[in-house]
């Protein structure tokens, strides 16, 4: 029904924002970098023109697929660097942990169509660095609650706020059947959430297997 009424009206041009952006640090006026992804580079010039100012970069690009691809699933791969924070890993561990998810990002993104470069520029590894390292991370304070001992539920109660990567790691995992990827570490991590393995069992499986 809502497609027949679309039907013959003006075409809408999406611009996807992306990048390391925490709320706090923009209106405190650290600098920042983000990207605006449009099929429409003028519509995405508009969105540059409105937003960027002398802290707040913004860049054009023409990447939505990507953009979103790396936007939703950076929160699954933070709950994973949390659990790994919760539970106390080495920081050479994390880093493991870290490239790993990187490396299963990119292999989404590229069955999904999306570009390469977008995985490495701001809007996947810069977002990606911020949402699992950054104390205001909410997604890695949740998997940090996970690595604590904490149950899902309660974890959630812990944090106070959304957690989107909760329900990002079931569309991960139903991407994955989808395309046969092989995620080896959102399986671990979804493991966890869904409380059929200990954190510090399933991240050791996991590295193990490496």
């Amino acid at each position: 029904t809502m497609m027949k009424k679309m039907a013959g009206k003006k075409k809408i041009t999406l611009v996807g924002l992306t990048g390391p952006a925490v709320a706090k640090q923009l209106t405190d006026g650290h600098p920042a970098v983000m990207v605006a992804a449009s099929s429409s580079k003028s519509a995405a010039q508009e969105v540059q023109k409105l937003l960027k100012n002398t802290s707040v970069k913004i860049l054009v690009g023409s990447d939505i697929v990507g953009g979103e691809v790396v936007q939703s699933f950076k929160n699954v791969y933070a709950i994973g660097l949390g659990i790994a924070q919760g539970l106390g890993l080495a920081f050479n561990t994390q880093a493991i942990l870290f490239t790993m998810a990187m490396n299963e990002m990119a292999l989404v993104n590229k069955k999904m169509g999306g570009k390469a470069d977008t995985v490495y520029g701001f809007a996947g590894l810069g977002d990606f660095l911020t949402t699992a390292l950054s104390p205001e991370g909410r997604n890695r304070r949740y998997g940090e609650c996970l690595g604590q001992g904490l149950c899902s539920s309660d974890a959630v109660a812990e944090v106070k706020q959304t957690v989107e990567g909760i329900a990002a790691t079931v569309c991960l995992r139903q991407l994955s059947k989808k395309f046969k990827l092989n995620l080896p570490f959102a399986t671990a991590i979804d493991q966890v959430i869904e409380g059929k393995k200990d954190p510090r069992r399933s991240l050791e499986n996991f590295l193990q297997k490496i």
